[in-house]
């Protein structure tokens, strides 16, 4: 059952990141070869090579425990980000504009970013080189996103819709 549930996650996190990367490449936040979609598939098959190709050679050149910490941090301090990005945007009354309602706002996402910066601070009592791993990959981003995606970014209207449905009521 831990084999396979494993396996699971695995799947789903390569999937996750290659429609991340796909998603910055359509975006032009990362060059724009890996938003190329296959013409029989229709999946993003060069996103998909990328991050399978980073996430072999994580794992060939590093523990697997390390990584998958490194893993844990990305995702704890990403969850922080989520939650005051929550805060920020109620403030700014944008998410109660699409009726979106946080229960005890603002207590559960202030409680979201302390336990999860928290959990992450933990992984560095657990596993120091993932907290170095994934400062670099922080700082990597912040390089990319500066050096070469800033310039680049498509406003929010020139990105191009691939498939649009409406929902009718009955």
């Amino acid at each position: 059952g831990g084999l396979l549930s494993t396996m699971s996650a695995l799947n789903a996190t390569v999937m996750a990141s290659s429609r991340v990367a796909f998603s910055m490449g359509r975006e032009k936040m990362l060059p724009e070869l890996l938003s190329k979609i296959h013409p029989q598939r229709r999946t993003p098959y060069i996103a998909v090579l990328a991050t399978g190709l980073i996430i072999v050679v994580m794992t060939a050149t590093m523990p697997v425990e390390v990584v998958g910490s490194a893993a844990s941090v990305l995702f704890l301090l990403s969850f922080a980000l989520v939650n005051g990005a929550l805060i920020v945007l109620r403030k700014r009354n944008f998410a109660s504009a699409i009726g979106f309602k946080v229960p005890l706002f603002p207590w559960l996402p202030v409680a979201g970013i302390v336990i999860n910066l928290g959990l992450a601070a933990y992984q560095f009592s657990y596993q120091p080189r993932a907290w170095l791993i994934s400062l670099v990959w922080v700082f990597a981003g912040a390089v990319i996103y500066l050096g070469y995606a800033k310039d680049r970014v498509k406003k929010r209207e020139e990105a191009p819709i691939l498939l649009e449905e409406r929902i009718t009521q009955r």
